[in-house]
């Protein structure tokens, strides 16, 4: 009613659709020109998903061995990326915690959070709270803990017990299906 006869709606319908129709004016030159540019922040997005869903399979968990190699890898050309976009400032890194970045600086950070000496697989849960709780954590703090030397001590401590109770479970069941422990806080 509003395209074929503007004065026949309520006067504050009419304010709203003019609103509409001078934003959707202003932004269709500009959704033309940046539609290159949106393409490559979906493909930011999906490297960025790869990271979380397959990061631990590219850690450096063994100084002895060299991995085994996976594929695909994290490359960004397999992303549909290129050298390029290395400069380029992609919104993306919004979803990371560090605002607008490069994606030189987007690999950095999903590199140091996701493929160091500590890898982490969550992404296959299927409680989209518990996906974002560890998501939050490992990437607020690039999946590193700093720990003061009592707690070291208190940890080496658990694992030393640990050991020696699943020693003794081995010596006194021999042959006997066994299962890890679970430590407990207290």
């Amino acid at each position: 009613m509003y395209q074929s006869d503007p004065t026949s709606i309520d006067p504050s319908w009419k304010t709203f659709f003019q609103g509409y129709e001078f934003a959707r004016n202003q932004n269709v030159s500009e959704e033309i020109q940046d539609t290159s540019h949106l393409d490559k922040e979906f493909k930011v997005l999906g490297l960025i998903d790869n990271y979380r869903r397959r990061g631990h399979l590219f850690t450096l968990t063994n100084p002895v061995h060299t991995r085994r190699k996976y594929t695909p890898t994290l490359d960004i050309e397999n992303f549909g990326l290129s050298h390029d976009d290395m400069n380029t400032i992609f919104q993306a890194g919004k979803e990371l915690g560090i605002g607008p970045a490069s994606l030189e600086e987007i690999i950095a950070f999903l590199k140091e959070t996701y493929c160091k000496t500590i890898g982490s697989e969550f992404m296959y849960m299927r409680i989209y709270e518990k996906i974002n709780w560890l998501q939050q954590k490992i990437e607020s703090s690039k999946n590193s803990t700093i720990f003061k030397p009592d707690e070291k001590k208190k940890i080496f401590s658990l694992l030393n017990q640990a050991v020696g109770f699943e020693q003794f479970i081995h010596r006194k069941f021999v042959g006997q299906k066994r299962f890890s422990l679970k430590v407990q806080k207290h």
